[in-house]
């Protein structure tokens, strides 16, 4: 996995890094998307899981999917785009040295909280193959809940 740590290149980058910095909190991976699957912040958990050139990119643009054509039929854009409920969906992403990694992904619609176009919160968990699927779903959604919460405390 990538661990160069991701500098701000402009002022909209670094208005982002201020506006989500509360995320640095969580110790899940965390992406804020638009709707065209823009990424808009990433926290650090989630920056050790993709390369530097993040700002601006669509998600299967950076995040080492398996599956290359993933966008056309990608259940979390669906989500993203359709639904102002939390979803549960599963992202295998490879490791750099080609491993592959089944994340657990919380797709948390925001849309109009934020200037930035943000339009969802993505909450990546790594899945254990040998955990019980509904606690780890569940876990998961609770951590969800707790982020929207808190984004609609801080940006109304």
């Amino acid at each position: 996995m990538a661990t160069d740590s991701i500098k701000p290149k402009s002022l909209l980058e670094d208005e982002m890094s201020l506006h989500w910095a509360f995320l640095e909190e969580d110790s899940n991976a965390c992406l804020v998307v638009t709707g065209n699957m823009e990424l808009v912040y990433i926290n650090e958990p989630g920056r050790q899981l993709i390369a530097k050139e993040w700002f601006g990119k669509r998600c299967f643009e950076m995040l080492p999917v398996q599956n290359e054509s993933c966008a056309w039929g990608c259940p979390t854009i669906r989500a993203v785009n359709e639904t102002d409920e939390i979803r549960y969906g599963e992202e295998l992403l490879l490791t750099t040295d080609g491993d592959p990694i089944t994340l657990g992904v919380a797709i948390v619609p925001i849309e109009g909280v934020s200037r930035d176009g943000a339009a969802a919160l993505l909450l990546l968990e790594p899945k254990d193959t040998l955990a019980d699927d509904t606690a780890f779903q569940q876990a998961l959604f609770t951590d969800a809940a707790r982020l929207r919460e808190r984004i609609h405390e801080l940006f109304g």
